[in-house]
Parts: C-alpha cells; sequence; structure tokens
C-alpha cells in the first residue's frame, strides 16, 4: 500500500472565504491565540466547504484547492485513491482546519485511510518557531512517517509555506519515491526527479541529519 504525504496550505479557505484578508492577518495564529470571533468565521467557512464539495465532480474539486487538484492529477479520480494518506500542517489553526478537512472529506466521500498531522512548532511568525518546526521534521516520529517497507512513498508539496515546500523537497529526494508538484489552478502534474543517491544511514546517523537550532 503506498503512503502519500501531502504539505497543506490555505488554498482551500483563500477560494471558499469571503473575506481573505483574515487568512492573511490571522495565518500564523495558534488556536489559543485566534480571536473567538475570526475562529468562529473560519469554523462557518469550512463547514460550508463541506457542505458545498460533498458531491462535487471531479473538475469542480480540483479548482477548490492545489492540494486536491494535484490529487486528482495523479490518481485520475479520488476514487482511485488507495492506501495512506498524511495531511502535514502548519502549528496554527488554519493549518489544522485545513489538513482535518481533507483527512475528513476524503475519508467519508472516498473511504481513504486519512490522518491529519501536525508539524509542532511550524509558522512564519518567528525564525525560532520556523527553525523549530523544521526540526522536528527529523524527528523519530516523522522519520518513521517516511519509510513505507509495503509500497511507495509519495510526496505532494502543491500546499504550504514555500520554505517549507523546498525542505521537504529536500528530504524527499532521499526518502519518497515519487515527489509531486501542481500550481493551484494548473493543469500539468509536475514530477520532481530524485537524486540519483541511496541513504543507507544507521539510525544514529540518521538522527544526524535533523537541523541544530540556534542558541
Amino acid at each position: 500500500m503506498n503512503k502519500t504525504i501531502i504539505t497543506c496550505g490555505t488554498s482551500l479557505l483563500t477560494n471558499n472565504f469571503k473575506d481573505r484578508g483574515i487568512i492573511y492577518d490571522f495565518s500564523n495564529c495558534a488556536e489559543e491565540t485566534l480571536p473567538c470571533d475570526k475562529k468562529a468565521l473560519v469554523d462557518g467557512c469550512v463547514s460550508g466547504t463541506m457542505d458545498k464539495l460533498s458531491a462535487a465532480d471531479n473538475a469542480s474539486l480540483a479548482k477548490s484547492s492545489a492540494e486536491l487538484n494535484t490529487l486528482i492529477s495523479y490518481y485520475g479520480d479520488l476514487s482511485a485513491a488507495r492506501g495512506e494518506f498524511y495531511f502535514l500542517h502548519t502549528d496554527t489553526y488554519f493549518g489544522k482546519c485545513v489538513a482535518e478537512f481533507y483527512a475528513s472529506f476524503l475519508k467519508k466521500r472516498f473511504g481513504a485511510e486519512c490522518q491529519a498531522k501536525r508539524v509542532p512548532g511550524l509558522r512564519t511568525d518567528s525564525y525560532e518557531n520556523f527553525n523549530r518546526g523544521l526540526s522536528a521534521l527529523y524527528s523519530d516520529e516523522f522519520l518513521k512517517l517516511y519509510k513505507n517497507p509495503s509500497g511507495k512513498v509519495i510526496f505532494v508539496l502543491s500546499g504550504g509555506f514555500k520554505s517549507w515546500s523546498g525542505y521537504m523537497q529536500s528530504i524527499g529526494m532521499f526518502y519518497a519515491d515519487e515527489i509531486l508538484y501542481q500550481f493551484e489552478s494548473g493543469a500539468h502534474l509536475v514530477s520532481i526527479p530524485k537524486i540519483p543517491v541511496k541513504l543507507d544511514l544507521n539510525e544514529k546517523a540518521e538522527k544526524g541529519l535533523r537541523l541544530i537550532e540556534k542558541e
């Protein structure tokens, strides 16, 4: 069974939210720091989008976000999607909402095995938070996620901060069998070639690849 790892951005919200300014102004807020009135608006948008897409065809789903556009381009039809899907999201309320939406939507409508997964500390409100988030991507928890002895590992990097996607691309060069990217409204799927090098490290050496945070 394949394992597909998807980095999540906010295109789902920006494409379905009336007041995009809220997204731009509060995109780095964790759940506990997002004002209650803004949280209610985001929750309403997510709920309305779920209703809107519950019976949408592939063309409409592809237009709704960069992540769905890429998955549909790859599988042709989401009903053909098989394996495990992990939706990685920033340590923000918007990121959590988007990733949980995808996981719930694909599970309910297509029966896919899905999970939303937070990257601890990953926000762009400070260098310290962003670096902490990147470091988490090489924790034991995430290193296990990149391995799949029973099938392929596929990275879908169309969503998320560009700096984060770039880092995930570097990880994917060693761990993924396929790395996919597609512009939000683009019609062509891009498969990023791997570095022609096999990574064969013991556990100690593998952990040594982690980022060292600056004091």
